[in-house]
């Protein structure tokens, strides 16, 4: 190497030497994309994002547990919100900025999380203040949090949800003092949607509380296949409490159930176990337990929801001693809450007359119906022999708990296939010495079955496999895989074709949602005389039945927009299709000159177009009817063409 070569090394090393550590490695690396998240893995990479305001719109995603106690170096107490804080609290509007980015926890927790604002009434308080992005498989554990009189918007994960929030859960405590508003155990207004969630802990607030939830405070969108084990409690002239949320309006409630107590003082009103109010909502196949209680002089008080103001309400049910019969929902003994028979309509495993979605599981006769709960699998391995010589294994995640393995005799696995005449079905026992200090590990034989399974509560991970069985040779899916522990059952399909031999990881659908739907969540449009230079872009979500994980067949037809009398058909052809969406780029349309831009998330259940180039025929303030159709997806949804 020449002197030349040498100095021009050094005058790199130099330059790099000098570059601030943010250029250098951003948070624990990655670039922000949704193909390449910024990686948080430590309690500082979480506090530069925290800081960062320009990254709210840019994509997260944790790479390990976070411990935020504030004792430890480097943490501190909190008085607002950690991301997206409201930055001027004398008015009820959030005045910071919005995170509209991506977090995904990956199944990762965030421990001791703790915001005390020492009396003064701040708003807009949790992890995020305010979020009109994507939340999603992350656990707060142990979270704690103390504000002052008037306080608005307080919850665990978000002050205020206008984005979705899925499989998300919160333990802890949050404390509110007097005449506060919109306070829940996750959330405390939610005008998006929250699915797969749940929270436990103890809500509490002062007198004068008002829209206060075990889950979330005040609900204006959708909330499916959540639960709350929280305790509610407000004092005196307290309104709108409930056991999952305080108040619904105009939305949707499925498929959900609340188990902890609602308690208020004297003058109280609208208080229940499942709502403290529904008005104008759809409550369905959803129940509650826990005993509501009341002090003198209290009004609207009711098991399941303490009114309900022109909405619907089916398939609800609530324990007949937990509180009064007000008429809304049917009251259950302890008895019939635990036999399957009691739910009319439920969508239970092992039964396909209410659907084949497989949404509730009930231990029958020993415990109360319980959601189907997540089950990740990133690999499976199926290796083929001679009779009796097969053998399965598979590892992911699942959310068991600790309590969970209270009382319980085995852990119940069985792996399930329209092409096997009989189930690979497999027990594991569960005694003092195959589960102590949130460890469970089995490895053993059993009729001559080479058999194990562990998994370790702190950090979900399971590991599952049999060997010297029998009829997996040439499986085919779909894979039907599932897990009893207790009262507890999840379940997953694998949907791919499993053949013989190792395999590489294998995608999972997940069984959660399953009707068609189409909403509409922002529009925006630019008007002009010219003649073809109109603009509309649309940004909403949208669910499929019955997903196809073949992407190819996603886009077998065209795609439909309609807008009014106005058709827009992209043809298939310029359909792209890859990492569970389905994008679309100045594709030819047959209105004229128009172009259509945009994507179909199928992940994330969200969809954004453009319109450009178009005469819209529709004047701004009309209500016009917009359609989405493609591949036997068909829905249409009224909207307000922007002034």
């Amino acid at each position: 190497m020449n002197t030349r070569e040498i100095s021009a090394i050094l005058v790199l090393l130099l330059a790099f030497s000098i570059l601030p550590a943010s250029v250098m490695a951003k948070y624990a690396g990655g670039l922000g994309t949704a193909d390449n998240p910024y990686r948080i893995g430590t309690a500082a990479n979480l506090l530069t994002l925290a800081v960062n305001t320009d990254d709210y719109d840019k994509c997260f995603i944790l790479t390990a547990n976070i411990d935020l106690n504030p004792n430890l170096p480097g943490r501190r107490l909190f008085t607002t919100a950690v991301i997206a804080p409201d930055t001027d609290n004398s008015n009820d509007t959030f005045e910071g900025t919005v995170f509209t980015g991506i977090f995904d926890g990956a199944g990762h927790k965030i421990i001791n999380l703790t915001i005390d604002t020492n009396g003064t009434g701040n708003d807009f308080l949790g992890l995020f203040g305010d979020s009109g992005g994507e939340i999603k498989n992350l656990t707060l554990e142990n979270l704690s949090i103390s504000d002052g009189n008037n306080s608005l918007f307080v919850g665990g994960l978000v002050g205020e949800n206008d984005g979705s929030i899925g499989n998300c859960s919160s333990s802890g405590s949050v404390t509110i003092a007097n005449d506060s508003s919109l306070i829940g155990g996750l959330i405390g207004l939610s005008t998006g949607d929250v699915n797969g969630c749940s929270s436990a802990g103890t809500v509490t607030g002062g007198s004068n509380a008002y829209g206060f939830g075990g889950l979330v405070g005040d609900n204006e969108g959708t909330i499916s296949r959540c639960y709350s084990i929280c305790d509610v409690t407000g004092s005196n002239g307290s309104s709108l409490l409930g056991g999952l949320a305080g108040e619904n309006g105009l939305d949707a409630v499925s498929n959900c159930y609340s188990t902890g107590a609602v308690t208020a003082g004297s003058d109280s009103s609208y208080l229940g176990g499942l709502l403290g109010e529904d008005t104008f909502g759809d409550i369905t196949n959803c129940y509650s337990t826990g005993a509501l209680t009341a002090g003198s002089g209290s009004t609207n008080l009711g098991g399941l929801m303490g009114d309900n103001a022109f909405g619907t309400v089916s398939g609800c049910y609530f324990l007949d001693t937990s509180g009064p019969d007000n008429g809304v929902g049917d009251p259950l003994t302890d008895e019939e809450m635990k036999q399957e028979a009691g739910f009319v309509g439920w969508d239970f495993v092992d039964e396909t007359a209410n659907g084949t979605e497989d949404i509730w599981w009930i231990n029958e006769g020993a415990g109360y119906p319980t959601l189907v709960r997540r089950l990740e699998i990133d690999i499976c391995t199926v290796t083929a022999g001679t009779t009796n010589s097969d053998r399965i294994s598979f590892s992911g995640l699942l959310n068991a708990a600790a309590n969970d393995f209270n009382d319980i005799n085995d852990i119940f696995v069985f792996i399930d296939s329209n092409d096997i005449v009989t189930p690979c079905d497999q027990n594991f026992p569960v005694t003092a010495k195959t589960f102590k200090n949130g460890k469970y590990n089995y490895s053993g034989s059993v009729d001559g079955v080479r058999k194990s399974f562990t998994y370790d509560v702190k950090t979900h991970k399971f590991a599952f496999s049999a060997g010297n069985v029998d009829l997996l040779s040439g499986l085919d899916c779909p894979v039907t895989i599932g897990i009893e522990i207790g009262n507890f059952f999840t379940m997953a399909q694998i949907d791919e074709t499993i053949v013989n031999g190792p395999r590489v990881p294998i995608p999972i659908l997940l069984m959660m949602t399953v009707k068609n739907t189409l909403r509409v969540d922002k529009l925006q449009a630019k008007y002009s005389d010219d003649p073809n230079s109109d603009q509309l872009s649309v940004k909403g979500a949208f669910a499929v039945k019955d997903i196809d994980p073949n992407m190819a067949n996603w886009i077998t037809d065209d795609l439909v927009i309609t807008l009014g009398a106005q058709t827009f058909t992209i043809p298939k052809e310029s359909l792209r299709a890859g990492q569970g969406k389905f994008t679309f780029s100045k594709a030819n349309v047959n209105e004229g000159d128009a172009i259509v831009t945009g994507e179909f998330n199928f992940n994330m259940r969200s969809f954004i177009l453009t319109l450009k180039s178009a005469e819209i025929e529709a004047d701004p303030g009309d209500t016009v009817d917009f359609g989405v159709s493609f591949a036997g997806f068909d829905q249409t949804v009224s909207i307000v063409l922007p002034l």
